[in-house]
C-alpha cells in the first residue's frame, strides 16, 4: 500500500465510482469521506425537494455557509441523518461493503448537532472508528485567521470526543495535519511533531501499550482540464500544494525515519 495506509470515499463526487475501483485494484482500505458543504446530496429526495443545508439550485452551503447555517438552527437534523444514511449505502453500492471508518469532510462530523447524529448512525451500523482532529494549532507559520478557523476546529472535536467514545467509536491517540497542510508541510516539521507524539514522555502516552496516530494529507496530481489550465484531481484545493505533499509523503527519506523510530504504517481497520 506504500506510504498511504487509508482513505476516504467523497460519494458524491463525479468520480467516486473510478476512485471505489482503483482502491479495489491496488487493495487500499477506503472509509467514507461524509460531505454536507461540498456539491449535490446523494440522497434523492433532498434533491428533488430542496434541502436545509443547500442552497436555490440544490448546492451544499460551503464550509462556511454550512457553519453559518448551523449556528443560526436552520439546519434540519433529520435531512443530515437521511444524507448520512444515504452517502453510507451508495458507499455500498460503490464498495460492496460499509465502510470501517467515517470522517467528516472538512471535520463536520464535530460540529454540534451533526455529531449527534453521526454518533447515532455510526453506531446503528456498528461503524466504530472516525478523525478526531484535536491538534495543537499554536504554531508560528499559521496566520491569525487560520490559527482561529483550525481553533474553533479543535474545540468541536473534543467537545465530540466523550460523545464518540460513549457510542463506541475509536480515534487515533494523536492527529496531525491542519497545520501541515500544503506548502506548510515540511520534513522537519512531520518528523518533529511524530517524534513528540511516540514520545514516552508525551503525557497521553502512559499506561499505553501502544500509540496511534493518524497523519492527514491530500496529496493529488496535476493534470490539464481541457481548457488551458491545470487542475488537481480532487474537486478544491490548490493544485501545486496538492502535488507538493504528495511528494513529501512519498519521499524515501519519511520511510527511513518510520524504521528509525519504529513506528509502523498500520490502517484504521488496525485500530
Amino acid at each position: 500500500m506504500g506510504t498511504i495506509t487509508s482513505a476516504t470515499l467523497m460519494v458524491n463526487g463525479q468520480s467516486a465510482q473510478q476512485a471505489a475501483e482503483v482502491a479495489s485494484e491496488y487493495n487500499i482500505p477506503v472509509g467514507l469521506h461524509f460531505n454536507i458543504t461540498k456539491g449535490q446530496p446523494v440522497c434523492q429526495s433532498l434533491q428533488t425537494s430542496g434541502c436545509t443545508f443547500t442552497d436555490a439550485n440544490g448546492t451544499m452551503l460551503g464550509k462556511m455557509g454550512f457553519r453559518e447555517a448551523l449556528i443560526a438552527k436552520k439546519v434540519d437534523m433529520k435531512e443530515v441523518k437521511l444524507e448520512l444514511e444515504s452517502q453510507l449505502q451508495k458507499f455500498l453500492s460503490l464498495c460492496g461493503h460499509l465502510p470501517h471508518h467515517v470522517v467528516g469532510h472538512q471535520h463536520v462530523h464535530t460540529l454540534d448537532g451533526v455529531r449527534e447524529v453521526f454518533a447515532e448512525v455510526l453506531s446503528t451500523h456498528n461503524i466504530s472508528c472516525t478523525r478526531l482532529p484535536v491538534e495543537d494549532v499554536n504554531v508560528p507559520w499559521l496566520n491569525s485567521d487560520r490559527k482561529q478557523i483550525f481553533t474553533s476546529v479543535v474545540k468541536s472535536a473534543l467537545e465530540a470526543k466523550y460523545l464518540f467514545h460513549q457510542n463506541g467509536i475509536r480515534s487515533t491517540d494523536h492527529f496531525l495535519g491542519m497545520t501541515t497542510i500544503g506548502f506548510d508541510m515540511t520534513e522537519e516539521r512531520i518528523q518533529s511533531t511524530l517524534k513528540a507524539f511516540f514520545s514516552p514522555d508525551n503525557t497521553i502516552n502512559k499506561d499505553k501499550s501502544s500509540v496511534s496516530c493518524e497523519w492527514m494529507v491530500h496529496p493529488g496530481f496535476i493534470r490539464w482540464d481541457g481548457k488551458g489550465g491545470a487542475a488537481a484531481i480532487q474537486p478544491d484545493g490548490n493544485p501545486a500544494a496538492r502535488l507538493y505533499e504528495c511528494k513529501a509523503v512519498i519521499n524515501e527519506s519519511m520511510r527511513q525515519f518510520y524504521k528509525e523510530e519504529g513506528i509502523e504504517l498500520i490502517s484504521f481497520e488496525d485500530l
